[in-house]
């Protein structure tokens, strides 16, 4: 099993506690060797002490989970900026004394009149496992003070460290080289002079930083060179690469990132060249995990950002090894933008497969074929309609539709309606009280006309007056029936009488439940009512000089 990493602890940590003159310094110091990790320290210039309470191992584990951190030993670091003043054949500097569970441990004083960033006060490692304090007493001058600037320590597993930061070595299976023969080893440190060269690196946190250092090579350039870095294929972000020193100035942050949501990312870093070489010394994920992926990352996994398990900025401490993948970026986004384009082919082919469904519809009872029933076609054929079906690829069009054909039919007379049955009962009408009509005729046979019948009944026995006087009540019977028919005849719902009606009429029938008016039904139309009627006119007046004195015609 790999080595845990090494987890920090800033000085303003919430579990780092305290006692007597204690201030907070935000100088960075950059004219000296080394850097200040979280861009703050804690300093004295008087007698101060300080303590840390940590789990070393965990004694309730079997000897089989933690074999290997037994070998390994537990181990805690504190680091801070150490100042001294050449006096003579000696240095000053302030001084401070260190202990672990009460036991004093040895420290670790500057060797030459110089400021150092980040120097190692004291540390112990192999200790045995349990629950430790470290402590500190520290005196310092307000020429000569004492400052705090980390704390580290070798984790335990499944473990949780509030607002702590993981270092990663270059040789960590999260690192991603993408081309090894570009990158060169000094130390533990990496590094490239090819511009183009990139790396991948992996992480579960919050923030990183990249920390550089100096290489002692005389021989490389001193002009400063540039690079960029994306995180989870972002905005691209520069920065610059400073040129090397005239002195070894140690280890330097080369960048640091923004903050970001906690959850799994991956950032790439490429060197632009082309001067001064990226140097890769280590990197330190704010709220990482302890342990380092089990096989060298083969694939790119970008999750999305959640928060962490407890507390703000916190990380949980696990086994699990992290997931990634190595693909391009160039097939990544081919099968994104592939995947777009056929999610939008498909929604356009249910579009218009839901539009050509609906105008089918609409074409079918548009076009709805009539019930089969015979009809007449242009050339006297008879057919019936045939039902047609559509298809999607068949619509029904005028074209389309067909129709069976029989040989043309010998056209039939309308039979005559049958006369609807007259009522038993008699109804009495006008027509009823006719008399039988009388029919006259010459001695050779001919009809006797109307006019000739009237003065024949008249003025045939002129000087008969009782024979007369009865022809003449008889006549004026006769013009007065006459008259009620032609009246009759003219004003019928049916039209006029035939000739044959005004002497041969029979009785009309009276339709029956009709109490506002009695209809009569009337016989077939006269042709010869005009005539008869101007005959009769004609026959009144031609005879108006031939009557006898005090004789008229009503």
């Amino acid at each position: 099993m790999a080595s845990p990493r090494l987890v920090y602890f800033d000085d303003v940590h919430k579990d780092i506690n305290y006692d007597g003159e204690w201030a907070g310094d935000l100088e960075q110091y950059s004219s000296s060797v080394g850097f200040i990790y979280g861009g703050s320290q804690h300093q004295t210039t008087g007698n101060s002490s300080m303590s840390f309470e940590f789990w070393g191992m965990c004694s309730t584990r079997s000897s089989k989970d933690i074999g290997w951190l037994i070998s390994l030993g537990t181990a805690i670091y504190l680091f801070g900026r150490t100042e001294s003043i050449a006096a003579g054949d000696e240095d000053i500097s302030a001084k401070w004394t260190c202990r672990i569970d009460g036991l004093e441990i040895e420290a670790r004083t500057p060797r030459r009149a110089t400021g150092i960033n980040h120097q190692i006060l004291c540390g112990e490692a192999n200790m045995p496992g349990d629950f430790h304090t470290l402590s500190v007493s520290a005196e310092g001058t307000s020429g000569i003070p004492f400052w705090i600037d980390a704390i580290a320590i070798a984790p335990l597993l499944n473990l949780t460290y509030d607002t702590a930061a993981v270092q990663v070595r270059p040789d960590d299976a999260a690192f991603q080289y993408q081309d090894p023969g570009s990158w060169s080893t000094v130390g533990d440190a990496r590094y490239t002079t090819q511009p183009g060269t990139s790396l991948f690196f992996y992480f579960n946190g919050t923030k990183i930083t990249w920390l550089s250092e100096h290489l002692p090579n005389p021989s490389d350039p001193l002009e400063s060179s540039q690079g960029i870095y994306t995180i989870d294929n972002l905005t691209a972000v520069p920065f610059d690469i400073p040129g090397l020193a005239v002195r070894d100035l140690g280890h330097r942050i080369l960048f640091e990132t923004e903050q970001i949501p906690y959850g799994d990312h991956r950032i790439n870093i490429t060197y632009l060249g082309s001067s001064a070489p990226l140097v890769l010394d280590s990197v330190w994920i704010q709220d990482g995990d302890i342990l380092p992926p089990q096989a060298p990352v083969t694939t790119p996994s970008v999750a999305p950002p959640s928060d962490p398990p407890t507390g703000d900025n916190n990380f949980s401490i696990g086994e699990q090894a992290l997931t990634s993948s190595n693909l391009p970026v160039g097939a990544i986004a081919g099968g994104t933008i592939g995947g777009i384009v056929a999610l939008v082919l498909i929604c356009f082919g249910l579009y218009f497969f839901v539009i050509r469904r609906r105008r089918r519809h609409q074409l079918q009872w548009k076009r709805r074929t009539p019930p089969s029933a015979p009809f007449v076609g242009a050339v006297g054929a008879v057919g019936v309609v045939e039902e047609i079906s559509t298809t999607p690829y068949n619509p029904l069009t005028e074209s389309v539709l067909r129709a069976s054909f029989y040989p043309p039919a010998t056209p039939q007379p309308y039979p005559e309606p049958e006369p609807e049955p007259r009522p038993s009962t008699p109804i009495t009408s006008p027509n009823t009280l006719l008399p039988p009509p009388y029919h006259y005729s010459h001695m050779d046979g001919r009809p006797v006309t109307l006019n000739e019948h009237i003065r024949s009944s008249i003025y045939d026995r002129p000087g008969d007056s009782a024979v007369s006087e009865k022809a003449r009540s008889a006549a004026a019977a006769e013009q007065q029936d006459l008259g009620h028919i032609l009246h009759h005849s003219m004003y019928s719902l049916d039209g006029p009488p035939s000739r044959t009606s005004v002497f041969n009429s029979e009785p009309t029938t009276q339709i029956e439940g009709d109490s506002s008016s009695n209809l009569l039904e009337q016989p077939p139309p006269n042709p010869f009512l005009n005539e008869s009627k101007e005959n009769v006119r004609r026959s009144r007046f031609q005879n108006r000089d031939s009557l006898p004195p005090g004789y008229t015609i009503g």
